[in-house]
């Protein structure tokens, strides 16, 4: 794991929920319950994915409407709703049944939820020196607990204005594979998002665009694809950008000089190309640039060079870049390209 951020905890903590109640949705029939809940879900997924029953969306939203023992219903808290079946469409699209650890029980009743949360040991290792106080456990996912105590997860404490929403997703070494679906740009409180060394394919959403609240966002070690979205240079408290060992191509954009927070940025063994940006001069408080292993052209910035030595005391280009050593850049990485 890489260096991570350090907000402030919260001051005192607070018990963990237990489980989410089993609710009976009053005034409402099966069929009726279910079409209130797809009109909720529909400005989450587009709808015509609901139609495919092989889609992680529709996968999800069966399980939350007739498997889940939590039976939530439409119209009481929304935004629990959608929390949950977001998390759903997260397990189906990241081949949640095939993880080392805390995958869904084979049936939602009986001994088979003890045993799966027995067999779940993952938790939030990192975040916890972060959040010490989040809402968190080691439950397997998709049992009738709060997700907040799934495993890799955790929440605001319960008692805080964001209570109960997610703050913290972290998988290391899971097996994680599949793809990032869409709808975890509705996690708008979520502060630390971390999927390490997994297969994780395809690139990265636009919709992250909305995760306005990112302190750190870290996907080393996959097979993501694609360009960058230019809708990340909006996370304008991103302190970690971690996207070392991809398959990420295109041109790395001046736009991200918008990070004004931003620490720590690591994008090594890539398919960058192109300049690189002066504008990563503009970021005040740099201290790690990793660039080498991509296809960067031409010659380190000047306004680069003028953060070294202090912020910046780490700058690590491939040895094709010009770029003065030590003087400007710590290292440079020979470049082995055929």
């Amino acid at each position: 794991p890489t260096p991570e951020p350090t907000p402030e905890p919260t001051p005192e903590p607070t018990p963990e929920p237990t489980s989410t109640p089993t609710t009976s949705c009053i005034g409402l029939t099966p069929p009726e319950r279910r079409s209130q809940i797809v009109d909720i879900l529909s400005v989450v997924s587009f709808p015509d994915l609901f139609d495919d029953p092989s889609t992680p969306q529709a996968r999800a939203l069966e399980w939350l409407v007739e498997d889940d023992a939590a039976r939530l219903c439409p119209d009481v808290d929304d935004d629990a709703l959608v929390q949950r079946y977001v998390m759903a469409v997260f397990y189906y699209s990241s081949d949640g049944d095939g993880w080392k650890q805390c995958s869904a029980p084979e049936d939602f009743e009986g001994g088979a939820v003890a045993e799966a949360n027995e067999a779940c040991k993952l938790t939030t290792s990192n975040a916890t020196t972060i959040f010490p106080n989040d809402a968190r456990g080691t439950d397997a996912w998709l049992t009738p607990s709060d997700e907040c105590l799934w495993g890799g997860l955790s929440c605001y404490p319960f008692n805080t204005p964001n209570a109960g929403r997610i703050n913290v997703v972290e998988f290391e070494n899971n097996d994680i594979g599949g793809t990032l679906p869409a709808e975890m740009g509705r996690l708008s409180k979520m502060r630390f998002f971390a999927l390490e060394r997994g297969s994780l394919t395809g690139p990265i959403p636009d919709s992250f665009g909305d995760l306005r609240s990112l302190l750190l966002l870290d996907f080393d070690f996959n097979q993501l694809s694609g360009e960058l979205p230019d809708s990340l240079w909006t996370l304008t408290n991103l302190r970690q950008l971690d996207l070392n060992d991809n398959q990420i191509e295109g041109e790395l954009s001046g736009d991200i000089g918008n990070l004004k927070q931003l620490r720590f940025f690591q994008i090594d063994n890539n398919k960058i190309e192109g300049p690189i940006p002066s504008e990563l001069g503009d970021i005040p408080n740099f201290s790690l640039i990793g660039l080498s292993g991509n296809d960067f052209t031409g010659a380190m910035p000047e306004e680069v060079c003028d953060l070294r030595p202090s912020p910046l005391q780490t700058l690590v280009v491939d040895c094709d870049i010009d770029c003065e050593v030590p003087l400007c850049c710590t290292s440079c990485v020979p470049v082995t390209r055929a």
